[in-house]
């Protein structure tokens, strides 16, 4: 006789939870990718499917995720009252203002009107413009964060080194990534790819930020699993 399965436990169930959660994330992402797609191929005609139309349908979809992101953090940080959580509720207001109002965009406009030189590697002197904005941005809110590792607890240190792995991920489709599809001269289909690789790895990077935060929030900012001690060549996993 088969014995009956054995029931999962409150923490358990708690993360079969947030997995289905990432799992439906990804999925919005993939479909929003295969929009983009069709788009460039002429199968569909509205600019609204492109994943770089400003307030297109994905990048809407980004502005919901980052704002989830945000009220999760207003959560934990009422619920344990680790204020340091402060420093991570700023990051995120700051990538879902400069995505829905296109700041660096719009101040990088204004640096490169006053720049007079020939920028390298194929760049135009907007893009010059933008990087210095991102690259200021950065460092305010690196010294904020560094502030509040060094006051946090070790639990909110080890959330803080899982979201800065996300954090540069995302840079590194957002920034490098989007700059070698500007500078690249290797035919429009590799500069097309390029596109496609940076915009979409930044979607399903975010999905995974919004799933991490979600999964700390019904956790009530209590966990002991974290991303940073799966990495190969890290140490084994610390109970905190």
């Amino acid at each position: 006789m088969q014995n009956p399965p054995i029931p999962a436990t409150s923490d358990e169930n708690k993360d079969i939870i947030a997995s289905l959660l990432l799992r439906l994330f990804l999925s919005a992402d993939l479909a929003f990718i295969v929009l983009h797609v069709l788009y460039k191929t002429y199968i569909l005609n509205s600019s609204y499917f492109s994943l770089k139309r400003d307030l297109g349908y994905s990048e809407f979809f980004q502005y919901t995720k980052f704002l989830w992101i945000i009220i999760l953090l207003i959560y934990i940080i009422r619920k344990t009252r680790v204020w340091e959580y402060l420093s991570w509720l700023a990051v995120f207001t700051y990538f879902l203002a400069d995505d829905a109002f296109q700041l660096h965009e719009n101040i990088g406009r204004s640096i490169a009107g006053n720049l007079d030189f020939i920028a390298p590697f194929n760049l135009r002197l907007q893009d010059i413009g933008e990087l210095t904005v991102l690259a200021v941005a950065g460092m305010i809110l690196l010294v904020m964060l560094t502030w509040a590792y060094w006051r946090g607890t070790q639990a909110f240190r080890n959330v803080s080194k899982d979201l800065l792995i996300l954090v540069g991920i995302m840079t590194f489709f957002g920034a490098f990534i989007d700059a070698a599809e500007i500078g690249v001269t290797l035919g429009l289909f590799i500069k097309e790819t390029l596109g496609l690789i940076d915009d979409g790895g930044e979607m399903i990077v975010v999905s995974v930020m919004l799933w991490y935060v979600f999964r700390l929030a019904i956790h009530n900012g209590q966990t002991d699993d974290f991303l940073h001690t799966r990495l190969p060549g890290l140490s084994k996993r610390k109970r905190t």
